[in-house]
């Protein structure tokens, strides 16, 4: 009898503990995934392109290299610039349209570095545009270094 009691215990206290993690690990309405993606070639692959979301800096993206950002449902402003870390102005970017549970793909097109101005090389691509060119690229997961 005591053997059975310390099973019961046992077995609802497991059940208790997977079913708290299932819900903490897989939860539903959590937003979007916007990724950013640079594949430039050579010209001005040796320059870091400063992203921001929502005048927010979220990664210093190298050349060959993605990254992806959570981002809760509704429009945000997307920019880019490879001059300055901070972004004071609206202007010079696009707005993205997001809605729960869906990816985005933004692809950062080649300029010349000198004119380069961030509204005009950023284009949303469709999934599958985006995934042969994910496939030539790494994740850059350390975007703030």
């Amino acid at each position: 009898m005591f053997l059975f009691r310390r099973i019961s215990v046992l077995i609802i206290l497991v059940t208790g503990v997977t079913g708290a993690f299932s819900q903490t690990t897989s939860p539903t309405g959590t937003g979007a995934k916007v990724y950013l993606i640079r594949h430039t070639g050579y010209n001005g692959s040796a320059l870091n392109f400063h992203c921001f979301i929502d005048s927010q800096l979220v990664c210093n993206l190298k050349n060959k290299r993605y990254s992806i950002h959570q981002v809760s449902p509704g429009t945000h402003l997307i920019n880019v610039n490879i001059y300055k870390k901070d972004f004071k102005s609206a202007e010079a970017g696009i707005n993205l349209e997001v809605e729960d549970n869906k990816v985005y793909y933004v692809k950062l097109l080649p300029g010349k570095a000198y004119s380069f101005k961030g509204a005009d090389k950023l284009l949303v691509v469709s999934e599958s545009t985006a995934k042969p060119v994910l496939a030539k690229c790494k994740e850059q997961t350390a975007c703030l270094n």
